[in-house]
């Protein structure tokens, strides 16, 4: 089993044991050939990880798959929001246009319809994930592949508690920061340390930069 399916199993084991409304959300999986059927339009070959995503499941008919906020569209769904956002930057002639083309969206902010986490093919075999936020012209890069996405993801959901009459979760603080380090782009984290008050605590910003300038071994989180 690849270190991305793993993930994906730690999370559907999670929501199966704490919230298996959730878990029952999720679609089986596609072929391949059903993959390559859907995606013919797209002007890029899609990564091996989003082979991987797809033919695991088929999106999620949940809200929030993704950490707590962000949904697993399906791949009709992820396609058509793909053409929908190329035909709305290409009809304003938008600068965005150019962060998107090449990009495949495949988890969407549940409360803010044009946010995504997108897949973007890098080189032979790998991709990466940027944000594609075109409001607050946030195209960073989040990620150095969808595994790490799906792994912090992961780790996430099994160090936060789920308050299930609050329908609210809770996780340390110190143990968010952590597992940031551990699995996110260092230069995006960098890039919160200079932007005070804004995306990121003073806890965070402590530890991230504690890390990322000492080079320090982070502990098992």
């Amino acid at each position: 089993m690849s270190e991305l399916t793993e993930g994906l199993e730690r999370i559907r084991l999670w929501l199966m044991r704490n919230i298996p409304d959730r878990a029952a959300q999720l679609s089986p999986g596609l072929s391949r050939a059903e993959i390559d059927a859907q995606a013919h339009i797209l002007p890029f070959k899609l990564p091996e990880e989003i082979y991987e995503l797809y033919q695991w499941r088929d999106g999620s008919s949940g809200y929030n798959f993704l950490f707590e906020n962000s949904e697993f569209m399906s791949l009709q769904e992820a396609v058509s929001a793909y053409c929908e956002q190329m035909g709305e930057s290409r009809y304003d002639e938008r600068e965005e246009a150019k962060f998107f083309e090449y990009s495949f969206p495949i988890f969407k902010l549940w409360y803010q319809g044009n946010v995504f986490y997108t897949v973007v093919p890098y080189q032979q075999g790998k991709s990466i994930i940027r944000m594609y936020d075109p409001e607050c012209n946030d195209y960073s890069l989040r990620y150095h592949s969808l595994t790490n996405l799906i792994l912090h993801a992961a780790s996430w959901y099994e160090a936060a508690a789920f308050m299930e009459k609050a329908e609210d979760w809770d996780i340390d603080e110190e143990t968010k920061c952590l597992l940031d380090i551990r699995y996110m782009a260092w230069n995006y984290l960098t890039s919160l340390i200079t932007k005070k008050g804004v995306g990121a605590s003073k806890i965070c910003r402590e530890i991230y930069q504690l890390h990322i300038n000492s080079d320090i071994s982070l502990p098992n989180t």
